[in-house]
Parts: structure tokens; sequence; C-alpha cells
């Protein structure tokens, strides 16, 4: 007989029957569905880092992706994977690690079902999708819990395992990675997405890597400003560059800008350039500050009440920033072409602009103007989810691409 040790944890999988009804009808939430509020306190409790910033950034969708999930796990008969009660922590090795694997087959048979054109899964839930197989941690963090018994999860990323949680996470999300891509026959639409995703990362990293490579920070142009303290001729007023009639723009609503009292950053090469601006009284000299910004790790920080602000400009002679760049350009104008107008509410407008009236757009994250994420309101009536889903996706891909560019700076911890 075989020595328990050994034994693999295995799921019940069988394919997924067409619904019945009575099975279309919505599970009990309070039972059935791995509930948003559950999932970020069993996360804080394990430690895996980037919860709550991950369930910000998907939040409406993950509710509708986890209520998906537990679905289609309750139509395939499949068991949450458990562990011997009578194994104590710290697990032998090889138990450990085939009880975090063991769950690999049943995730991608769910990824396959999700994918079908006759799942119904929402242009928010699709998105959350993609966060969630984008990073280790997001992978771990919303995938790996719905298919465990809560207590068993809890144990496999538990401090008195052979291997910290973070390592833990990767090595997890690597060797998932390796089932993947052997798994393409069995799981034709996952394995695209998959393969479709991580391109998409080394793209960025490929981007990454040639901004690095170019040194910017060893050139970089040091300004030093001055903080202006009375700021009440700009306050609650819209700015006017240059007005060729000053008279049709009081000065009680306008403020005035002029190109030769102004202080203007232009490019001073053809080549990659970095200008950062500190306010004057920084005690740092420019050496200094160059130091600050090579670092690649981020132990060093210039403090806050120093830094306004960073310019990059001439990112777009790098080649692969320039393809990227060209590449993302027909889905933002599609985007500009399909989404509505947003109106702003006629009491944040100034008297000539709500005659004129004002028109943005929504791309990547959603949030009104208050700070807080919202369902996108401005999608045109009648557009079915797979395409809210392609003009949502293409507008993160384009987020995903500028937020990569801050990851190249992390000597400061206020926003760029």
């Amino acid at each position: 007989m075989a020595n328990s040790e050994e034994l693999a944890p295995t799921y019940n999988v069988r394919p997924f029957p067409t619904p019945s009804r009575e099975q279309e009808q919505p599970l009990n939430a309070s039972n059935d569905v791995f509930p948003l509020v559950d999932s970020i306190l069993m996360l804080q409790s394990t430690k895996i880092p980037d919860a709550a910033h991950l369930t910000i950034r998907t939040y409406p969708g993950l509710q509708a992706f986890h209520l998906k999930l537990k679905e289609l796990i309750h139509l395939g008969s499949i068991s949450l994977l458990s562990h011997d009660r009578n194994k104590r922590v710290p697990w032998p090795r090889r138990y450990h690690r085939r009880l975090y694997t063991g769950s690999f087959k049943a995730i991608s048979h769910v990824m396959e079902a999700l994918l079908d054109s006759e799942c119904e899964l929402s242009a928010d839930a699709r998105l959350a999708l993609r966060c969630a197989l984008n990073l280790p941690h997001h992978f771990a963090a919303i995938i790996l819990p719905v298919f465990y018994d809560p207590e068993t999860f809890a144990l496999v990323f538990d401090p008195n395992q052979h291997v910290d949680s973070d390592q833990l996470v990767d090595n997890i999300y690597a060797e998932f990675r390796q089932v993947v891509s052997r798994s393409s026959e069995s799981y034709p639409q996952f394995s695209s997405l998959w393969d479709e995703i991580q391109n998409q990362k080394e793209t960025f990293r490929t981007m990454a890597s040639r901004i690095i490579d170019k040194r910017p920070w060893t050139t970089a142009v040091i300004h030093r400003v001055s903080e202006d303290k009375d700021n009440s001729l700009m306050k609650g007023k819209l700015a006017v560059f240059d007005p060729k009639n000053p008279a049709e723009f009081t000065e009680e609503r306008y403020y005035h800008m002029y190109s030769e009292t102004s202080y203007i950053v232009d490019s001073v090469t053809s080549d990659l350039e970095i200008h950062l601006f500190v306010f004057a009284d920084c005690p740092w000299n420019d050496d200094e500050l160059k130091i600050v910004l090579a670092d690649r790790k981020g132990e060093h920080f210039i403090d806050e009440q120093w830094f306004v602000g960073l310019h990059v400009l001439n990112l777009d002679r790098i080649r692969q920033v320039r393809e990227w760049m060209e590449a993302v350009s027909p889905g933002l104008r599609e985007s500009v072409k399909k989404l509505k107008a947003i109106r702003r509410a006629k009491t944040r407008e100034e008297p000539e602009q709500r005659a004129r009236g004002s028109r943005m757009y929504a791309t990547g994250t959603h949030i009104d103007q208050n700070g807080w994420i919202r369902t996108p309101r401005n999608f045109p009536r009648r557009m079915d989810e797979i395409a809210k889903f392609e003009l949502m996706r293409s507008n993160d891909h384009v987020l995903d691409g500028v937020v990569s560019v801050k990851s190249m700076f992390p000597f400061c911890k206020s926003n760029i």
C-alpha cells in the first residue's frame, strides 16, 4: 500500500452539464458564493500582499467572477481540496507540493468553461479574470482560494511551512504556468488567453529593460523650483495660455499664462531624457539626486516634502516603446468613437463651459469625480458584454503599459 505522504490530492472533474432552469438560478450568496469580504480577510490572514489593491482595481467584476466560478464548480461536481487532518504543520515537502499543485487540473477545467461562448460572463468579470491571471499574487489571492477548503488554504500558506509565502506564491504560479503550456490541446481557449497575457507582460518587461539600458538617470536634468505659497490667483479658475484677446477672459474667472514669463521644459537632446523637479530647499545636490535616480531596488527615496514631479521626454525614441504606442493607438481612437461623452454636472462648470459643453471619455479604471470606483456608465445602449469587454480590455492594456513606466522610477513614494 502506498505511503499516505505520497498520495496526491485529487479532484472529481467531469464535463460541465448544460444547466437546467433550476441550476441557472443564482446560488445562495451567504453559503455558496465566496464572499468578497471573507476573501479579503482570508488573504490578509495568509499574508498574501496586494489583496486590497487587487480588490479595488477589479471591483465590481470580482464578485461576479467569484459567483461564476462557484456556479461552475457546483455544476462540475468539483470537491474542494482538503488536507489530511492527522498531519501536523509543517507538512512533508512532497505532500505540501502535491497539495498546492493538486488544484491545477480543476482550475484549468473551470477556466476553459468560463471562456466558453455559452458562459455569460460580464465584461467586468472578464476583466477581473485577466487581472487574476496576470500576476502570481493575484492568482493566489483570487483564484486559488475558491478551489480549497478554507482551513487547508490557510495552512498551505502557513508561515511554519518550508518556504515563506512570497516564494511559495511565485513557485505555484511558475508550476501552473508549466502545466498550462503543456495543456494547450485540452484547454485551447484558456491556453490562448494565458499566452496572450504572458506575451503582454513580456512586452512590458522588454520596454522596461530598454529604458534601463539607456541609463537616463546619468544625464538627468535637475530643476529646482520655488513653491508659490499664495495660489489665490489660480484657485478655482480655468487656465488660458497665451490668450490672443485677454479681454475675453476676465481675470476673475481665468488665470492667464504667457510663454515669455513661464518656465518651459523642452527636450535638450534627441535621446531619452529625465527632468526631475524638486523644491529649491532640497538639501541634496544634483549628483546625490542622480544617485537616488539610479537606484533600481527602491531602497532610496526623495522625501515627499522636496519632490515636485518627474518629466520623461522622448520615450518614443526607444523602438519597443514606439511600436507599443503605435499598436495601442487604434484602440484608443476606437474607444473615443464608441464611448459616449460624459457630461459634467452644471455646478462643476464655468458658465462659458456650460454653454459649449465639455466632453470626456472614461478609459482604464473607471472612477467618479470623488475618486470612488464605479461601474462604467458611458457605454452606448444595447452594446453587448463582449463588445464592452473588448473596449475595456484595450483601455486596460494601455493603462498597464503606462503604469509599467512608473516602476522604472521607484525613488519616490509619491505618485509620479
